[in-house]
């Protein structure tokens, strides 16, 4: 998968979550860090809002993996390769294990201080919010590491002959060079 090379942890899996599903994560997270910095009743109600609209997307993934459309009855199973799914095609997001497993102890956090405004609950939705950011910022640094994900091969100095380089890249308009060095006509095949 994508960035497997860059993750300081190499048993860590990237996961395949559906890209509304992550869009509605990532704006309940926003809800969320505005309520935490001053929590007022119309903070309160977005927070709110935006974990309902997470409960809808959660919704419609469950109503599409229950359905018949993309299930084996019908031939061939395309279910259950995005994390979210609502459609037969989804588009996906690769997003690091411990980051979605953070973001739904943040919602769950937030789930129980939305219900209930104890400064016991707010003290564990602020925890949850301190350990997805922790991990966001420590993924955006091993996204920037400079270390090449790949190893890098370099070619002997006898297989990176300039002159033999030179020599195949050049064509005149409506001549190309044929392996054998000589040029002639493009042949219609």
């Amino acid at each position: 998968m994508f960035g497997q090379g860059r993750n300081r942890h190499p048993e860590e899996k990237e996961l395949a979550v559906d890209a509304a599903l992550e869009r509605v994560l990532s704006a309940a997270e926003q809800a969320i860090e505005l309520f935490l910095e001053n929590p007022t009743d119309s903070r309160h109600q977005e927070l709110v809002s935006a974990l309902e609209e997470v409960d809808r997307q959660t919704e419609a993934s469950d109503a599409f993996s229950e359905s018949v459309v993309g299930s084996g009855a019908v031939g061939y199973s395309t279910k259950f390769s995005v994390i979210g799914e609502t459609s037969a095609n989804p588009i996906g997001e690769e997003v690091p294990t411990s980051v979605f497993q953070a973001q739904i102890a943040l919602v769950r956090a937030a789930k129980n201080a939305a219900a209930d405004r104890t400064e016991d609950k707010i003290s564990t939705l602020r925890r949850a919010n301190g350990t997805l950011a922790g991990l966001r910022a420590e993924n955006r640094l091993l996204s920037l590491d400079p270390r090449p994900s790949a190893p890098f091969f370099r070619l002997p100095a006898s297989d990176c002959d300039p002159v033999w380089m030179r020599q195949s890249y050049r064509a005149s308009p409506g001549r190309i060079r044929q392996r054998d060095g000589s040029s002639g006509p493009r042949r219609q095949r």
